[in-house]
């Protein structure tokens, strides 16, 4: 096996992590200093790296990646010891089972037990990242900042191709594996894992927010599209007499062609969503179909039971409609693979 340390800290002892984790004969550890130098105590069959300025844990560990590919090292088990934390005892034959049983999957090592005496704030944070990161991922975990991270060493070309230098890149890595259907195994660690300092909760949070960020995007857009093509489709019906009529047929029309750009956007830039594009158009047209009926009725109860103005109460129903319609999408049109396994 590879264990790789990647150190952002310099009050991280090497020598104590080495020796918990107790390292067979015909395994490889490699430590790499993120910007802080050789610490004084540290084992000499240590393989020592280091990175000139501080750039992150994720720096850290495709530094170690360029070294194995550079050196032509060979071994099928590669480990991701994430700083901050000494490791239970036994917990390398934990993983060789886990790898016997799965060998194509990622398995990650959280630790959710820490997050109970953080301060409110915190504890805010850490949920909004699980959950944004379900979202850019379509599975739920219980730690997105994981312990450990352990797959097969052949996916190192892979991994070292991944964006990112922080825990950003860890977040990357694992909605990576999400959107390839790469099998995911989340394994809870001893409680008395030891944590000299809070973990940062909120490292990564941009990365995992970034789909969020991109639908409101894509949503924004074609909502833009729609309420111009709205009010011109107002504007040049003003003239008929049914104008409960023209509402309807102007708040359809207007949705169907934003809903061709909508669809676009989301498959190729949010979800990136690869299957076969003839269910996917079935599948998103059944629910905008919802949606638009939705969408008229609220439209007509606004304009002609209200009596509040087209053009103020067509982005109230875009608003109030966005949300059920990004959950629908991610359920139903553009599906990632089931959540992780649980051992």
């Amino acid at each position: 096996m590879i264990i790789i340390l990647p150190l952002t800290d310099n009050n991280i002892s090497v020598f104590d992590t080495v020796r918990a984790l107790d390292p067979a004969a015909d395994d490889t550890v490699i430590a790499v200093s993120d910007g802080y130098g050789r610490p004084a105590a540290c084992p000499h069959d240590v393989i020592w790296l280091e990175n000139r300025l501080p750039r992150g844990k994720g720096s850290a560990v495709k530094t170690a990646f360029s070294y194995i590919q550079d050196h032509g090292l060979q071994d099928a088990e590669l480990l991701i010891w994430m700083d901050g934390h000494i490791p239970e005892e036994n917990l390398l034959p934990q993983i060789r089972e886990l790898f016997t049983a799965a060998p194509a999957a990622i398995i990650t090592g959280g630790l959710p037990e820490r997050y109970k005496q953080v301060n409110p704030l915190r504890k805010a944070g850490y949920f909004l990242t699980r959950y944004a990161f379900a979202f850019a991922s379509g599975i739920r975990m219980q730690d997105v900042c994981p312990a450990f991270l352990a797959c097969s060493a052949s996916r190192i070309p892979q991994l070292l191709a991944l964006s990112g230098d922080g825990q950003g890149y860890i977040t990357h890595l694992l909605v990576w594996a999400a959107q390839q259907k790469i099998p995911l195994i989340e394994t809870q660690l001893c409680p008395a894992a030891v944590f000299p300092k809070p973990p940062p909760v909120f490292a990564g949070f941009w990365s995992a927010y970034a789909p969020l960020l991109l639908y409101v995007g894509s949503s924004f857009t074609s909502f833009l599209a729609e309420y111009i093509i709205f009010l011109i489709m107002v504007a040049a019906t003003r003239r008929f007499e049914a104008q409960e009529l023209m509402l309807t047929i102007n708040t359809v029309s207007a949705r169907v062609l934003s809903s061709v750009l909508n669809f676009f956007l989301n498959r190729c830039v949010v979800f990136k969503h690869k299957d076969a594009i003839g269910p996917a158009i079935v599948k998103y047209g059944t629910v905008m179909l919802l949606v638009l009926v939705l969408h008229v009725l609220f439209m007509q109860l606004m304009v002609s039971v209200i009596g509040i103005p087209e053009a103020v109460a067509f982005p109230i129903s875009e608003c109030v409609l966005f949300a059920a319609g990004g959950v629908l999408q991610r359920i139903f049109v553009f599906p990632q693979d089931k959540g992780p396994r649980k051992e």
